[in-house]
């Protein structure tokens, strides 16, 4: 997500602890529980203030991130971007953070900082010790950038970049993800969508400037650092989701999730999805749900893939309600809610996003009996939801009628839709029937391709989709 402050940097070592923009940790979840080597700093945690000294040796880790040296010997950053929507990260960059992050965890005693609540319950500054596969942008940033970008006061891709880079995707994420895992979602996504390494991904951990966060955050979303980042994306949005998915019961995140997937009914804009599993030989699986097809993937193909969706992830997606998302400042929930309330309303931003992973994860969801009780339920708002695709292909694994009883009857009535396939989904004359009269609905005014292949479609249900179609 968005924006995080210099004291959000330091939360914890865990996913499951959220972050605000800009903001204080809105959960006081810590390493202290569940990290090694943990002692308490003794300095009362403020927000928006800095841990109270460094734990790296600043020249020593400006070297590994490759920064310059000027002819008097002293380091100088990379270049000056004033315009922040223009600082994306490219992998060379996520690679040099890689490289520090695996060089303090290989040194003995080294400690990031964090922040830990006390028997007292006042939260404080901690040091914890931890592993690569722990590190967090919140360790990483209250450790390493603040530190070192100190000096210079600029953002930490100004330090390590040589000059501006547009954005090709927007990341929305929740800083609590690994680092490891992070940079694992991101490594597949540019396989799958086969883009070059120079291609940008802009991260608001590092495009924005951590010493002076006030000009970056604000109540009004729309006037937030991240919001030009993310419209102005040439390609969209990716977001790497926890699997305890705890990204949906965060304010911004879920702003941002209903944003790129509105965005992609007014332009080709993708929403991607990708949540890292751990397996048990310690390795990462990535799995996701695409916005469409990938280049020479068939429908399904990708039906398929997605079928390996994290269901954990789907059902806090479908749980998903902007207005109990949580904020560590109130002022933040209410601007983004007086936002979403000045347009389509909270009623359809919730509709988008739940009605967006349930047509992603359907077959998954078909497969767990609690799961598509739930996924029901969600079909009931669906009509109110912004959706430009719905792409399913049954592979003729879906209960028999499910798709033309269940699915077609409560398709978008938002007009947005653009293409909808639903392939092998089992439909007989009486799912045609309904695909019939929600062609003669306004949720299909602006409906371009419409595929139905491999279905069990006969002449009255030909004859219905006919007439749809007049």
């Amino acid at each position: 997500s968005p924006r995080k402050a210099v004291a959000s940097a330091a939360s914890s070592a865990s996913s499951a602890t959220s972050h605000v923009p800009g903001r204080a940790p809105a959960s006081s979840q810590t390493d202290a529980t569940t990290s090694r080597g943990t002692t308490n700093a003794g300095h009362v945690f403020k927000p928006g203030k800095p841990p109270p000294h460094p734990l790296v040796n600043v020249p020593e880790v400006l070297d590994l991130l490759g920064v310059r040296r000027g002819v008097d010997g002293r380091h100088v950053p990379g270049c000056r971007v004033e315009d922040v929507a223009r600082r994306a990260m490219t992998a060379k960059h996520m690679a040099l953070m890689s490289r520090v992050i695996e060089h303090l965890c290989a040194r003995e005693g080294q400690l990031w900082w964090s922040v830990g609540k006390g028997a007292d319950g006042v939260e404080r500054w901690v040091q914890v010790s931890l592993q690569v596969r722990e590190v967090n942008l919140y360790h990483f940033n209250s450790t390493v950038t603040v530190a070192v970008t100190a000096e210079f006061q600029c953002s930490f891709f100004e330090l390590v970049a040589d000059g501006p880079v547009d954005p090709e995707w927007y990341m929305s994420h929740t800083w609590g993800e690994p680092w490891r895992h992070t940079t694992a979602c991101l490594a597949q996504h540019r396989r799958d969508r086969r883009y070059g390494e120079d291609k940008g991904i802009w991260i608001c951990a590092t495009a924005n400037n951590q010493h002076e966060l006030a000009t970056a955050v604000t109540s009004d979303p729309t006037k937030s650092a991240f919001y030009p980042a993310m419209t102005g994306a040439a390609r969209g949005a990716v977001t790497v989701i926890g699997e305890s998915g705890m990204l949906f019961s965060r304010v911004w995140c879920a702003f941002e999730a209903h944003e790129a997937i509105a965005l992609g009914g007014e332009r080709p804009y993708l929403y991607d999805a990708l949540t890292p599993l751990a397996t048990t030989d310690g390795d990462i699986e990535v799995v996701r749900i695409y916005d469409g097809l990938l280049e020479n993937e068939l429908t399904f193909q990708k039906s398929g893939a997605e079928e390996k969706f994290s269901l954990k992830v789907v059902r806090a997606a479908l749980d998903s309600s902007i207005e109990d998302c949580a904020s560590a400042v109130p002022q933040d929930k209410e601007g983004i809610i007086a936002h979403v309330e000045g347009g389509k309303g909270t009623r359809e931003l919730d509709a988008t996003v739940r009605s967006r992973f349930l047509v992603g994860a359907i077959r998954a969801l078909w497969k767990d009996k609690g799961a598509l009780r739930q996924a029901e339920k969600t079909l009931a708002v669906m009509p109110e939801a912004s959706l430009s695709v719905i792409s399913i292909d049954a592979d003729n694994n879906a209960p028999t009628g499910w798709v033309g009883a269940k699915l077609v009857p409560h398709l978008p009535q938002t007009g947005t839709l653009v293409n909808l396939f639903l392939v092998s989904c089992g439909l007989s004359d009486s799912g045609a029937e309904a695909v019939g009269r929600f062609l003669m609905s306004k949720g299909a005014l602006n409906l371009r391709a419409l595929r139905l292949d491999d279905n069990e479609i006969g002449d009255v249900g030909a004859t219905a989709i006919a007439k749809g179609l007049e």
